[in-house]
Formats: C-alpha cells, sequence, structure tokens
C-alpha cells in the first residue's frame, strides 16, 4: 500500500466519521434522543403494553367470576359458597390468560435486511 494512499484514506475516513457524528448530533438535537435510545423506546412501550394487558386480563377475569358467583347467590340463596367457587374460577380462568399471552410466541424485533 501507498504512504499517500494510506494518508488519504486516514483523511476520508477521519471526515467521514465527522458528518456521521454531525448527523447523529442534528438527530440528538431534533428530537432529544438517539437511534439506540428509539429503539429501547420501542421495546419499553412493548413490555409496557404486554404488562397493562396481562393486569387487566387478570383483574378482568376475577371480577367477572366474583360478579357472576355473587348474582347466582342472590338469585339461588346460596349466599357465600358460589361467589367463592366462581371467584376460583376467575382466578383461574386469569392465570389461565396470562399464560397464553406470555407463551405466544414475539415477533423479532428489526432484523438488518
Amino acid at each position: 500500500m501507498d504512504p499517500d494512499d494510506k494518508s488519504s484514506q486516514d483523511q476520508r475516513l477521519a471526515s467521514l466519521k465527522a458528518a456521521i457524528r454531525r448527523e447523529a448530533d442534528q438527530h440528538r438535537d431534533s428530537t432529544g434522543e438517539t437511534a439506540a435510545d428509539g429503539a429501547s423506546a420501542a421495546g419499553n412501550s412493548r413490555a409496557m403494553s404486554t404488562g397493562f394487558r396481562v393486569a387487566t386480563e387478570l383483574v378482568a377475569n376475577v371480577c367477572v367470576g366474583g360478579l357472576i358467583g355473587w348474582q347466582l347467590d342472590k338469585w339461588i340463596g346460596t349466599e357465600p359458597i358460589l361467589l367463592l367457587v366462581f371467584l376460583l374460577l376467575g382466578v383461574a380462568s386469569g392465570f389461565w390468560s396470562v399464560y397464553r399471552i406470555a407463551m405466544r410466541p414475539t415477533k423479532p424485533t428489526d432484523r438488518p435486511r
């Protein structure tokens, strides 16, 4: 390799690095985040969405089971029995829903092409 070629390559590499740094700084100034921050924000958003869904599924199943048991107890007159049975069924159904959400295959994130 010719020494002149080496120095011109080094100069070109330095100018490319400076251009990339300027673009990254401009992006950071305009959005307030780096590309890595954007990727982690998308991951955090996905995780929070799944967490809220899990909590909602669990609470909804327990509430529906409790309401069904309470109403059946009022109609039939077996005060706490059906409420407890349906509460337990609601809890079991809630855990089953959480299990199904947890076992769902995840989509791969932005893979390079």
